[in-house]
């Protein structure tokens, strides 16, 4: 006996949505992801589509938001020592960009999107408030006498910032060979060696 296909509860639903336009966007463009196209991949109308997103920028908007906490992730750290905090956000960023194609064709789709996406004020937003973070480490640092006063953090946490810019070009153009772990993260101990007491 075939069982019926099971309807999902609407978040359920959403968050099936908002994956499913993840994986065009990473595979087929932002421009390619068409309401229609997502509708197909979840086996669903498209107006069934309409009654969980209002319009394909709802759509979009809610997978940003789903890359933007992807992507945030990486700084939630719980490590009370900021230099081993700061080593380990390198590590994890570092392995989890070299096993997951997906994550840096999704940033790099968003960050190329055209502006009559209107996605660039959000992704400035959400991108100040990560260096923001990573200042306020900078300053925990600081204050617990690890990183020299002197330092400028905007610059660091700009520094900090363009490791995982660095590490998602790595992982687009297959260069993993040349910037091993192991590079990486002698970058990132020098990094710290310079702004350390």
């Amino acid at each position: 006996m075939i069982e019926p296909k099971k309807r999902l509860r609407s978040e359920q639903r959403k968050r099936q949505l908002v994956n499913i336009a993840l994986d065009l966007i990473a595979t087929q463009g932002l421009q390619g992801t068409t309401m229609g196209k997502v509708a197909k991949a979840a086996g669903i109308t498209e107006m069934a589509l309409y009654r969980h997103f209002r319009s394909r920028k709802e759509l979009i908007q809610a997978a940003l938001d789903k890359m933007i906490a992807i992507t945030k992730r990486f700084l939630d750290v719980d490590e009370p020592d900021i230099k081993k905090r700061l080593r380990t956000i390198s590590a994890t960023m570092y392995d989890s960009m070299m096993s997951n194609r997906m994550e840096p064709r999704l940033l790099f789709e968003f960050l190329r999107a055209p502006a009559k996406e209107n996605l660039k004020d959000q992704m400035q937003a959400q991108f100040q408030a990560m260096l923001h973070k990573i200042e306020a480490m900078l300053d925990e640092g600081i204050a617990r006498g690890q990183f020299r006063a002197d330092i400028d953090k905007t610059r660091i946490a700009w520094e900090i910032f363009a490791f995982g810019f660095t590490l998602n070009f790595v992982n687009v153009l297959g260069f993993e060979n040349d910037f091993t772990k192991q590079r990486a993260m002698t970058s990132q101990e020098e990094l710290l060696s310079k702004i350390s007491v």
